[in-house]
């Protein structure tokens, strides 16, 4: 004996696990939503960590630049002081070997008796084929270097003087005329 299907039955049966079925599918939907964003929090919260990291560095880096330009700034304003000092040291080098060596001209000039007119004229005869040298002259008793610690020391001259007087002299001899 066969039982009659009841068709009815099956439908909604049917209908039921159908429903069933969808349910699971958008349960498991939301399953993978939920597991995404968590994923994601996690995901966030490194960047977080890495940022917090990257800006820490930034302003580590940004406090050393700072440091390095106070610095610079610092010697940048020496240079300007030294610059500015710099025109007076040279006028007074300049008018200390000038002078120096204009002495040093009216006293060959005078020794000899042979003066040969102004002291200029012997002066442009001196320079016009020889070179002086200006390393080592100190302006009337002040060595700009004397701040470094390298030459302060040394005993540089601090009165106008020729270097290399005592050795041969850079004029002209009077003695075979």
């Amino acid at each position: 004996m066969q039982k009659k299907i009841d068709h009815s039955r099956v439908r909604k049966h049917q209908r039921k696990f159908l429903q069933a079925i969808h349910q699971l599918r958008s349960v498991k939907m939301e399953q993978r939503k939920l597991t995404d964003q968590a994923n994601t929090l996690v995901d966030l919260s490194k960047m977080q960590s890495v940022m917090y990291d990257l800006v820490s560095e930034i302003n580590d880096r940004s406090e050393d630049l700072e440091r390095q330009m106070l610095g610079l700034e610092r010697r940048v304003e020496q240079l300007t002081a030294g610059f500015s000092t710099l025109p007076s040291h040279l006028t007074a080098t300049l008018t200390a070997q000038h002078t120096a060596l204009l002495h040093l001209l009216r006293e060959r000039g005078g020794a000899g008796g042979r003066g040969r007119g102004k002291p200029q004229y012997q002066l442009f005869q001196l320079l016009r084929g020889r070179r002086i040298q200006t390393m080592g002259w100190t302006a009337l008793g002040s060595d700009p270097y004397a701040s470094r610690p390298d030459r302060s020391a040394s005993g540089a001259g601090t009165s106008p003087e020729i270097p290399g007087s005592n050795h041969a002299s850079p004029l002209p001899s009077n003695r075979g005329r």
